[in-house]
C-alpha cells in the first residue's frame, strides 16, 4: 500500500485538509474599524462574517473522510477513482460555499490566510493520486490482455 504514490499523494492531501480545518481562512476588517476578524472552518472570532460557518467545515470533513477510505482502497480501484473524485468535488464546494455565503457588504478590506489555498493543495494532489491509480488499472487492464 504505502510503496505506491498515489498513496502518498492522498496522505499529504489528509495532511493539508487538516491544516486548513485549524488555520485561518480569511482575515476581515469590518466598516466601523473594528480589530481583524478572522474566519475558521468552524466560525469566525469577532464579527460574524458568514452565515453558516460549520458548512465549510463539513465540506473539508467529507473530503477527508473520502480521502482516507481511498487510501484503504486499494484494490478496488475503480470505487478508489471514484472516491477521490468526489474528494476533490468536496473541495469544490467548500470554495463554492466560501465565495457565495461571504457578505461582502460588511466587510471593507480582507487579508487572505493561507487556509484558503491548502484545499487547492488537496484538490491537486487528489488529481495526482488519481492519474496514479488510473496508470496502475490501465496497467493491470494491459497484463490481462497478455493472458
Amino acid at each position: 500500500m504505502w510503496q505506491r504514490k498515489q498513496t502518498i499523494y492522498l496522505v499529504l492531501a489528509l495532511v493539508a485538509i487538516c491544516f486548513c480545518l485549524y488555520l485561518p481562512v480569511l482575515g476581515f476588517t469590518p466598516m466601523a474599524m473594528a480589530p481583524e476578524t478572522l474566519l475558521y472552518n468552524l466560525g469566525s472570532l469577532g464579527v460574524e462574517v458568514v452565515n453558516k460557518p460549520w458548512i465549510l467545515f463539513i465540506f473539508l470533513a467529507l473530503a477527508f473522510i473520502l480521502n482516507l477510505v481511498a487510501i484503504f482502497m486499494f484494490k478496488n480501484r475503480k470505487l478508489q477513482m471514484k472516491l477521490i473524485t468526489w474528494a476533490a468535488i468536496a473541495c469544490v464546494g467548500w470554495y463554492a460555499y466560501l465565495l457565495v455565503c461571504l457578505d461582502w457588504s460588511k466587510i471593507s478590506q480582507y487579508s487572505v490566510k493561507l487556509g484558503v489555498c491548502l484545499p487547492l493543495v488537496a484538490m491537486v494532489l487528489n488529481y495526482m493520486a488519481f492519474r496514479g491509480v488510473k496508470a496502475d488499472e490501465k496497467l493491470v487492464r494491459s497484463m490481462d490482455r497478455i493472458r
